[in-house]
């Protein structure tokens, strides 16, 4: 071959190379801008507001969509969120209630990857309370322990379902 064509061909070469990362580059922006975009949604009623500033608690809206769901309910589930897009929030929850990532779960977590269409189920039978796994593919966990059915939960315990981790109050 010429050293002409070579050369073409070297240029020709690093250009693909640098489309390629353009794009790339592209792709990874926009993931990451979805992302950020994506509400996770709680249809659940706020019972204390996160402490802190007041940039903290509008940082707490933009990361979840509240929707009221009127006042307290017997046999409510109130869960403190300790990890997750709703850390610091404090939710009331309506038994039996659903988590997962479907838009028609009461707890919907629509932007974590780890978390099932429909995951797991509280149910709140006068003074027990029970989560069940809905055959998710990445478990539903009780301080670490991997829910297999259903378990009862106990004030303090820790319920994760994804990368959200919600500690039962009351």
């Amino acid at each position: 071959m010429s050293v002409v064509l070579l050369t073409i061909l070297k240029y020709a070469l690093i250009v693909v190379i640098w489309i390629f990362f353009a794009f790339a580059l592209r792709a990874v922006w926009r993931e990451t801008r979805r992302a950020q975009r994506t509400p996770a949604s709680v249809n659940a009623r706020p019972v204390v507001a996160s402490a802190g500033s007041g940039a903290q608690a509008e940082a707490h809206q933009t990361a979840a969509r509240v929707t009221p769901s009127g006042g307290p309910k017997t046999g409510a589930l109130v869960v403190l969120a300790v990890a997750g897009p709703l850390e610091g929030r404090r939710l009331e929850l309506a038994t039996p209630a659903t988590i997962g990532r479907d838009a028609s779960c009461d707890l919907t977590l629509a932007d974590d990857r780890f978390v099932s269409g429909h995951h797991a189920e509280v149910v709140k039978e006068g003074r027990r309370i029970i989560v069940r796994d809905l055959g998710s593919t990445n478990g539903t966990f009780v301080n670490g322990e991997r829910v297999e059915g259903s378990m009862r939960v106990t004030r303090g315990d820790v319920l994760q379902v994804g990368q959200s981790a919600f500690r039962v109050v009351g």
